[in-house]
Parts: structure tokens; C-alpha cells; sequence
């Protein structure tokens, strides 16, 4: 079974192709293309007998019809001589081989120019080997130190309720007290109370920092919650596994179940009225 050929191959997979010396027909797998050759360029017009090479064909003709062939059918011009013997790939020269990958490659990027031309899309390949265009983001080299420094700033920074500014590309950035205004209109200060109001070591703390905890703890309140309501999966497994595995046995030898039902007294004082 052939792969499946892609919509749009690439260079390297269509110079990887085999392709028939005679007609320049390119093929999935070597096995397709000398099947190509024996039906369309060794194939016996008279009896209809397919050779592998055009020797065997010319000697075919010769002893079996006393006829000589002369060329080779529906093969390009310049390419229907008897002088080279082709089976395959095999015996094509290496001048030749050159010239059809020129081919191959000229056309490759006729069709990529104007696919462009048609979608839109950059060319393929048109930004590699060195000609990408420079990076804007510039690229950082921090040591070990300077990220754990960096770390612990950013973590101190949080427990404060300094979140750190997201860089934007903007033409006219917003002055800073702007920003602490909008600050204030998304996330407004607690009502004042003497517990929350100062920090551990003495100093007030920011309204935002107030804001941050008080969401923080609703999230922790919300997950011990479902925490607690969630059974433990370990119990439902094993509550399932004991049901499948529960059974009855009755162990009386002289009496059915149904007859030990007729006994009962709610069944037996219907048959004595």
C-alpha cells in the first residue's frame, strides 16, 4: 500500500520521487514506475508482451516477429534512442538526473510564488535559513541569583498586594495615578476595622492588600467546601465492590422460601376466615 501523497509536498519530497527517464513522469514508489515502463515504453505492439528494457524488447522483436525496433514508443524527443538500457532508475546518466532536478526545483517555486500570489499566505520557506525577521522581544540571561533574588521580590511583593504590571505596547501609556484610580474603582477598600488594620510588624497595611486577602480566603473557604461534601473515592469503590460481591443463602433442606412465606401470619389468616 502507497502512502498518501500531501496536497502541497515540499522540495525535498518531490526530488526524492522516482520519475521515468523516457516521459519525465514522476511516481508514488520505484515499483509503479516499472510497471509504467513495461505497459507504456516495453510493451510489443504486435502481441502485446511487456519486457523490462528496451534491449529486451529489440531482441523480443528481432527473434520472435523478425522485425527491428527502431525507438522507443511514447518517450520524449531526444529520449527514444535504444542506445541506453533503463530498467527503473537504474542506468539513467547523471547530467540527466541533474537536469530533471533543476526542473523539478523551478517548478517548485513557480508553484509556491503564486499559491502566495493566490492566498495571500507568505511563501514557504521564505523566512529560513538566516533571513527571519529580528525578534522584537529581546532575549533575557538571568543567573541563578537574579532569578531567585527576582522570585523573592515578586513573592514579597504579593504578600504587600503589588501585583506586577503586565508590559503593554501602547502609543500613549496611562500616567501612574490614573492607574492607582482605576486600581481603586476595581478592587475598593474594606470597611476600616482595628484587626485588619495594621500589618504584623506595626505598619498599616494597603486597601488592596485587604481586597487580595479577603479573595483569597473566599477561594480557600469554596475548596474546603467541595472538599468536604466530595465523598473520598477510596469509599465508593469499596461500597461498589461489596455490593457486587453480596449474596443470599437459604439453608433450610425441608421447607422453599415460598412456602415459608405462606406460614406467615398476614398470608395465614386470609385461609382461616
Amino acid at each position: 500500500m502507497t502512502k498518501k501523497r500531501k496536497r502541497y509536498p515540499d522540495l525535498n519530497q518531490k526530488l526524492e520521487r522516482p520519475w521515468c527517464y523516457y516521459c519525465e513522469r514522476d511516481f508514488d514508489d520505484l515499483k509503479i514506475l516499472i510497471s509504467h515502463q513495461k505497459a507504456k515504453h516495453f510493451k510489443c505492439d504486435r502481441c502485446g508482451r511487456r519486457l523490462n528494457t528496451a534491449g529486451g524488447l529489440s531482441v523480443h522483436m528481432n527473434q520472435v516477429h523478425k522485425e527491428n525496433l527502431t525507438h522507443v514508443e511514447n518517450a520524449n524527443p531526444g529520449r527514444q534512442g535504444l542506445e541506453i538500457e533503463i530498467f527503473g532508475m537504474e542506468g539513467v546518466p547523471a547530467e540527466i538526473i541533474d537536469q530533471h532536478n533543476q526542473q523539478v526545483t523551478q517548478a517548485h517555486f513557480q508553484e509556491e510564488q503564486e499559491r502566495a500570489r493566490l492566498t495571500g499566505n507568505p511563501v514557504r520557506g521564505e523566512f529560513t535559513n538566516g533571513t527571519a525577521p529580528p525578534n522584537k522581544r529581546k532575549k533575557v540571561n538571568e543567573t541563578l541569583e537574579e532569578i531567585q533574588a527576582r522570585a523573592e521580590q515578586y513573592r514579597e511583593d504579593r504578600k504587600n498586594g503589588i501585583l506586577p504590571v503586565q508590559p503593554m505596547d501602547v502609543v500613549d501609556p496611562t500616567p501612574p495615578a490614573s492607574i492607582a484610580q482605576q486600581q481603586q474603582q476595581f478592587y475598593p477598600p474594606p470597611p476600616f476595622s482595628h484587626s485588619s488594620s495594621a500589618a504584623p510588624n506595626g505598619s498599616a497595611l494597603p486597601p488592596r492588600s485587604h481586597a487580595v486577602d479577603a479573595i483569597q480566603s473566599s477561594i480557600d473557604d469554596l475548596i474546603a467546601g467541595a472538599a468536604k461534601e466530595a465523598p473520598p473515592a477510596a469509599e465508593k469503590k469499596e461500597k461498589s465492590k461489596k455490593d457486587k460481591n453480596m449474596r443470599l443463602i437459604f439453608n433450610d433442606d425441608h421447607f422453599s422460601p415460598e412456602e415459608k412465606m405462606a406460614r406467615l401470619d398476614k398470608y395465614v389468616q386470609y385461609v382461616r376466615v
